[in-house]
């Protein structure tokens, strides 16, 4: 019992682990994109300021 249950556990980790890091790669590309794509509203509005 106690292998088959190790054997369960330990791949689920894994699986988890994996997710877990692969949605924070996602979610730290589209941070930085959101970033980026603020940063380019910025400038245009104070380049619309300044015209």
């Amino acid at each position: 019992m106690m292998i088959s249950i190790e054997s369960i556990i330990i791949p689920l980790f894994f699986f988890f682990f994996f997710n877990c890091l692969s949605s924070a790669r996602v979610f730290l590309h589209i941070l930085t994109a959101s970033s980026l794509s603020l940063s380019t509203v910025m400038k245009m509005d104070r380049g619309d300021e300044t015209e």
